[in-house]
């Protein structure tokens, strides 16, 4: 009975994460994908429209962090903006950073 309610509050938790998640994708601003960076701190790709954003969420601020080009973005639906590599695209970003900081 115990691993029957417990696999009913896995299937039960999972539905309602997915009714939340539709619940939170509008038309027009889609989160694309998101990563956890420290206690109450989010990383966001976000996308408005055809413009694609990274912004930083703390527990009482939203930062615009840098405007993305949809050419660097990995997914292999791009109109979906699903499957998105978040952390090869932020390593990609880094990289260039350095490369930035390195020539001046």
């Amino acid at each position: 009975m115990f691993s029957g309610i417990i696999i009913s509050a896995y299937y039960v938790t999972k539905w309602i994460g997915g009714v939340q998640f539709q619940k939170n994708q509008g038309k027009n601003i889609k989160i694309i994908e998101s990563i956890g960076i420290g206690p109450q701190k989010v990383l966001q790709l976000i996308q408005v429209g055809t413009q694609i954003f990274l912004i930083g969420i703390t527990k009482e601020h939203i930062i615009f962090i840098t405007e993305i080009d949809s050419t660097n973005i990995i997914c292999s639906n791009q109109e979906e903006g699903a499957n998105v590599s978040f952390q090869s695209y932020l390593k990609q970003w880094l990289d260039k950073r350095e490369d930035q900081k390195k020539d001046h």
